[in-house]
């Protein structure tokens, strides 16, 4: 007993190392080295092999992908290899974390480290961002995306709002954290960052009362509006956010507006739709979206469009199978009241409602969130089936 908890606490302290350089030194040699040991180890030290649906349809999704580069319907051959690869290396750690997640067995011990790794990333950047925030730029550091910060916030403000929400109380400390990830998202300036944890909100508490759905949905549209006017009104938060916010709801109305980010991302994901329109079956390769004239070396800006161009529809049906028939079972599952499986569609449905809005596939710190809630929806309708 003493061996297996030592390992746990070991690769415990692998995982945070592996995030940590995954978050701040992306895609280098230390990255790499981290991502091996952490995999080789939790292979090593988990005897039973574990299933992770979500890994399996990615595997299927990198072979795809591979027999599309073969019979040559990619627009870039080298560009598409390279982002496969990275798939493999994916592939890799969604392996070694599925063991990992395994030999844990409880999920909310392993948010809680990705919660951790995140109060500390956050009070990082409040320390180091804050001259980016005075010169009114919003908040970045060591060239860490501004969005990429708020959606990891956001995610672990979620996870903190469902502890305080089954604990029923809260100290000092929970509220100091509270008020941390609320500022990150802010000075982030990430749309993403403040719809993830509303639509997060709005998903626990009607999974915990579904007879209350039509009065929740009056509570929630209720604090948005309230936030709405609060952020458009208060010139500090107008500055921080609200100048963001805005174009949104004029895009909404259908009005005119000047923002060249909403602009830029409705541009591309309006012209990846009409480029993807040419192979809807095998795609055009992965990555290869940035090599079209009008695309300017950039991404569509929108996960289900980026593999549809990338990939076609079957890429499309393959990434997402898991990620639909784990929501379709869940009703069965939500049955037992298990809270665990709640806090997992909590994470999962907005994950899924903001792929809409952003590309996850191939960055490993994204992919945590739909690989560790299909893994344990899996589960616990294994069990609650026998």
């Amino acid at each position: 007993m003493k061996i297996k908890v030592n390992n746990k606490k070991i690769l415990t302290v692998m995982f945070v190392l592996f995030f940590v350089t995954e978050l701040f030194f992306s895609y280098t040699i230390l990255s790499r080295f981290m991502l091996i040991l952490f995999c080789g180890l939790s292979c090593i030290w988990c005897r039973k092999l574990y299933i992770n649906p979500f890994c399996i349809s990615y595997t299927f999704f990198c072979i795809w992908s591979l027999i599309n580069i073969f019979f040559g319907h990619v627009i870039d051959r080298h560009i598409a290899m390279d982002m496969t690869m990275t798939l493999i290396l994916n592939c890799m750690f969604l392996y070694g974390f599925t063991q990992y997640c395994g030999l844990i067995k409880e999920p909310i011990v392993v948010l809680k480290t990705y919660k951790n790794i995140c109060v500390f990333a956050s009070c990082f950047f409040c320390v180091f961002g804050m001259s980016s925030i005075f010169s009114g730029e919003r908040l970045s550091v060591l060239g860490i995306n501004a969005n990429a910060i708020g959606t990891f916030a956001a995610y672990s403000l979620i996870i903190h709002i469902y502890q305080l929400y089954e604990n029923r109380r809260f100290n000092f400390r929970d509220v100091l954290i509270f008020i941390l990830f609320i500022t990150v998202i802010l000075f982030s300036g990430s749309r993403k960052g403040v719809l993830i944890p509303i639509f997060g909100w709005y998903v626990m508490l009607c999974l915990q009362k579904p007879k209350k759905i039509l009065k929740y949905s009056v509570i929630i549209i209720g604090f948005v509006i309230l936030v709405v006017m609060l952020v458009l009104n208060i010139d500090f938060l107008y500055n921080i956010i609200g100048y963001r916010i805005e174009p949104l709801l004029l895009f909404l109305k259908g009005m005119n507006y000047e923002e060249d980010s909403l602009m830029t991302r409705n541009h591309f994901i309006q012209y990846a739709w009409e480029s993807s329109q040419e192979s809807m079956i095998w795609g055009h390769g992965l990555d290869c979206f940035r090599t079209l004239p009008r695309a300017y070396d950039t991404y569509s800006h929108c996960n289900y469009l980026e593999i549809l161009f990338s990939t076609g529809i079957v890429g499309v049906l393959i990434y997402y199978s898991t990620s639909v028939i784990a929501l379709i079972k869940a009703k069965k599952t939500l049955r037992h009241n298990n809270k665990d499986v709640v806090l997992m569609l909590v994470l999962l449905i907005p994950f899924l409602i903001c792929d809409f809005l952003n590309v996850t596939y191939f960055t490993r710190r994204m992919i945590i969130i739909p690989s560790i809630t299909i893994m344990f929806l899996r589960r616990y309708r294994n069990e609650y089936n026998k």
